[in-house]
């Protein structure tokens, strides 16, 4: 996991992070979740990546897409599409493709 800005977004829990913007610090695999440092006021949460919106040209890795070819790919983020919760990401093998926000880790 590299350290990457994100926009909080979705969440119902807690809806006044919402908006916020904070940092990636660490991502746990088995939970599926960022620890992500919160810029105002500086507070650690933990977030599932659909509700943490990445900035372009971030770096991720593609997972759990249906067409698992792409899975394990590097691709890097050319385009965030907010009305449909999907980014637009670059793969290694220079394809193009859609992808929901819950289907890449930074």
């Amino acid at each position: 996991t590299q350290q990457c800005g994100v926009e909080v977004t979705g969440l119902s829990a807690k809806p006044e992070l919402n908006g916020k913007f904070g940092d990636v610090i660490s991502y746990d695999g088995e939970v599926g979740r960022y620890m992500v440092l919160m810029q105002n006021p500086p507070t650690a949460v933990a977030l599932q990546p659909k509700n943490c919106i990445l900035r372009e040209g971030t770096r991720v890795v593609l997972t759990d897409l249906a067409n698992s070819r792409y899975n394990g790919q590097m691709a890097c983020i050319a385009a965030v599409d907010r009305a449909t919760g999907r980014y637009t990401v670059q793969c290694q093998s220079g394809e193009v493709i859609k992808v929901k926000y819950e289907k890449v880790v930074c």
